[in-house]
């Protein structure tokens, strides 16, 4: 009778430790959160860079990311409102071809904008893109220079103070 309450005793602490052990292991792997807020998503996303990844300004590409995580995400692109806000030497992104060479000391080829068709396909799939009119008045841009489809806001600033006053989520982009 004694060795079998040993026994069961010794058994006991060894399924004990076993099952505290896979609990410890549990909680040391890493888990994914997933979203909580899927509808509405609203950012907006700040520029102020005119630096290059991957061939396009590390804005736009960072923008064109963000809508390709989501598409991943499987949140459909009329739960999302993106605002792209391009102010200081970022708003040189945002020119046709011919001004682009000229204005932002970028040679492209054949003097040709590069992020024409990232900042394209970001308006076709709803993002709006906004340039600042005081960074425009300061780099003297005329607003013929800009591609089609930009809007054009008072100040960069109290843009994004007005959005986030909307409840719009704050990305800066230096």
């Amino acid at each position: 009778m004694k060795k079998t309450s040993l026994l069961i005793f010794v058994l006991l602490i060894t399924l004990s430790g076993i099952v505290m052990a896979l609990q410890s292991e549990e909680q040391t792997q890493s888990k994914i959160i997933p979203l909580e807020i899927t509808n509405p998503i609203k950012v907006v996303y700040q520029i102020n860079t005119h630096k290059m990844k991957h061939k396009v300004n590390k804005g736009v590409h960072y923008l064109t990311y963000l809508m390709d995580h989501y598409k991943r995400l499987g949140i459909p692109k009329e739960n999302i409102t993106l605002v792209a806000v391009f102010y200081g030497d970022s708003i040189f992104s945002l020119l046709k071809d011919p001004h682009f060479k000229n204005r932002s000391g970028h040679g492209g080829r054949g003097h040709r904008n590069p992020n024409v068709s990232a900042i394209e396909t970001l308006i076709s799939n709803g993002v709006k893109v906004e340039a600042c009119s005081e960074s425009m008045r300061i780099k003297k841009i005329p607003h013929s220079e800009l591609l089609p489809g930009i809007d054009i806001i008072e100040g960069s600033y109290v843009r994004v103070i007005d959005l986030q006053h909307q409840g719009y989520a704050y990305i800066k982009f230096l």
